[in-house]
């Protein structure tokens, strides 16, 4: 099964202390991701990723601010690399290679491409195992 996660860059806010579930981020840390929470029928052979703030709902739970309960969605294939599709859920509040998506505006991720998601920057990667 093939990994994917973000790279985390840091942080545009000077003020906020961004967190992964709770613990500290620290530039270069790696954050897998993987379905947790979200609830999500077995009916897709895609494996969906919610990033956001909303600790019953978010698989990826990141706390800083201006992040939203769900903030953008991961959809990929486990065993394909060619197919991770990504989605902003909310006008503005994503850049993808410092362009801003439309909101729900389907973006291709092939690997390399830096995402901030409010202020916080990430490189978006397979993961090695």
């Amino acid at each position: 099964m093939l990994r994917r996660g973000l790279i985390f860059l840091g942080s545009d806010d000077s003020e906020g202390a961004p967190a992964l579930e709770g613990q500290a981020l620290s530039v270069g840390c790696r954050v897998e991701l993987v379905r947790k929470r979200s609830p999500w029928g077995k009916r897709s052979d895609l494996v969906r990723v919610i990033v956001g703030a909303d600790p019953l709902r978010a698989d990826v739970l990141l706390t800083g601010a201006a992040l939203m309960p769900e903030h953008a969605r991961f959809y990929f294939h486990p065993e394909k690399s060619d197919t991770t599709d990504f989605r902003p859920l909310h006008p503005g509040c994503v850049r993808v290679n410092g362009r801003v998506p439309e909101t729900l505006e389907w973006v291709r991720l092939l690997g390399g491409e830096e995402l901030a998601l409010g202020p916080l920057r990430f490189r978006y990667e397979e993961l090695e195992p």
